[in-house]
C-alpha cells in the first residue's frame, strides 16, 4: 500500500480491484465517463485525483423495503390456466 500512496495514477484494472470489481468495470467507468483519464507512454491511467473524487460520491447504502404482494407469499405459483393464456400452441397432443 505504500507504493500506492506515492503514485499518480492508476490502470483501469488497478483502479477496479480497489473497489472489490473486476476488470472490465474499470473500462467501463471510463467509457461512461464516470472517471477521467490520462494517457502515459501509450497507458490509460486513472489520476489518484480523480480516484478520490469519484470514491467522494460514494454515500451509504440504504435498501428501502420492498412490498411483498400477495401472489409473491405464495411461491410464484400461476395456475395453469393464466400460463396457458394467449399461448400459439397446445401442449394437448394431436
Amino acid at each position: 500500500m505504500n507504493d500506492a500512496i506515492n503514485r499518480i495514477g492508476f490502470t483501469p484494472a488497478e483502479f477496479a480491484a480497489m473497489n472489490g470489481r473486476h476488470q472490465c468495470w474499470g473500462y467501463r467507468q471510463i467509457y461512461a465517463g464516470a472517471v477521467k483519464v490520462i494517457e502515459y507512454n501509450g497507458r490509460l491511467l486513472i489520476p489518484k485525483s480523480e480516484i478520490e473524487r469519484f470514491a467522494s460520491k460514494c454515500g451509504i447504502y440504504t435498501p428501502r423495503k420492498r412490498r411483498r404482494t400477495a401472489e409473491a407469499t405464495q411461491g410464484h405459483v400461476i395456475p395453469k390456466e393464466k400460463r396457458l393464456q394467449g399461448a400459439s400452441h397446445t401442449l394437448e397432443p394431436s
